[in-house]
């Protein structure tokens, strides 16, 4: 609904947010081959593969977006720093 109120005030674009873990790189490094197993079964609750999915079907134009980290080791306080922006205040 809120997509078709956008159109018929004329807009061309609308933003239908990320696809959380749904690419790599053509050489995919250990952790983004860690990230992709991650993306194809999903986390706790919550279907990565079914929100790239949903999403697919308006036919969007997608743009990659990038994750860095300084190390492999700050890895997982970077994701949890990353989900705490998405949930914030939820326990970990």
């Amino acid at each position: 609904r809120v997509a078709l109120w956008y159109r018929e005030r004329g807009k061309a674009v609308f933003n239908l947010g990320l696809a959380p873990l749904s690419g790599t790189g053509p050489n995919p490094s250990l952790p983004e081959r860690a990230l992709a197993v991650a993306y194809r079964v999903g986390g706790a609750g919550y279907s990565f593969y079914g929100v790239r999915d949903f999403k697919n079907k308006f036919r969007p134009r997608w743009e990659p977006r990038y994750l860095c980290y300084p190390s492999l080791r700050a890895l997982p306080r970077v994701l949890f720093a990353a989900a705490e922006i998405r949930f914030p205040g939820r326990p970990r």
